[in-house]
């Protein structure tokens, strides 16, 4: 896969989590 495109799931596996924390 493209770098950037795991990057892309990164921040939305970061967004996920902190919402989840909130």
């Amino acid at each position: 896969y493209c770098l950037e495109f795991n990057v892309a799931l990164a921040d939305l596996a970061d967004e996920k989590k902190d919402k989840n924390d909130v």
